[in-house]
Order: C-alpha cells, then structure tokens, then sequence
C-alpha cells in the first residue's frame, strides 16, 4: 500500500508530500485496540485496551488533517477509558489517534 498526502494552504496553493509505502503486518496487534464515539453532550468517549504500561500522546484531527484537540496521557496494561471534554466543533468524521511507543492506533468517530 503507498500513501501521500496534499496539503492545501488557506490561499488555495497546495503541494504533495513524498509517497510512503505502508507495509501491513498480518497477526496480533503489540500495541492496543480503541473504541471510541461521541456523546449526545458533545464529548468524545472510549475505550483503549493496551498490551503493556506507558505513556501516550492523543490527537483528534478532522479530515482536513488539522488537530482539533491534544493531549498526553498515562496507559496501564488492560482497559484504559478516553474522554475528551465538549467540544465546538462542526459534524462531521474525525480521527482519534493515539500514539504509543509501539506505534500509532486510529479510531474514526462521527460527530453527527
């Protein structure tokens, strides 16, 4: 699988990053799963089970590749609860990501 991005400035301009290629790993996941939604209130809510103890770093990104909420985090081996606090931002599909020191776990979440 190959994999780039474009970016587009606020005046219209916009360029390509380098194509990566992705290699895809088959087997069990070293790092953790995530479940993840919104809440009625606005919040984003979820689940994160991890493999092992750590720090972690958490992103919410729409689709536009901009960072809507940041923060870091501590992880315990076993299920760990997110929860972003309300936030006023439009409907629409946004990423959580979270990174770990084994790599990085993406969960989709629809803001309706």
């Amino acid at each position: 699988v190959y994999y780039r991005y474009k970016q587009i400035d606020f005046n219209g301009m916009f360029e390509y990053s380098p194509v990566v290629r992705l290699v895809l790993v088959s087997g069990e996941s070293k790092t953790a799963q995530i479940k993840s939604w919104f809440t009625t209130s606005g919040t984003v809510e979820g689940v994160m089970t991890a493999v092992q103890n750590g720090s972690a770093s958490l992103r919410l990104v729409d689709m536009n590749g901009r960072t809507v909420y940041e923060s870091a985090m501590q992880i315990v081996a076993g299920q760990n609860r997110i929860s972003i606090p309300a936030l006023t931002i439009s409907s629409g599909v946004y990423q959580l990501m979270i990174q770990t020191q084994d790599g990085v776990i993406v969960s989709r979440v629809v803001k309706q």
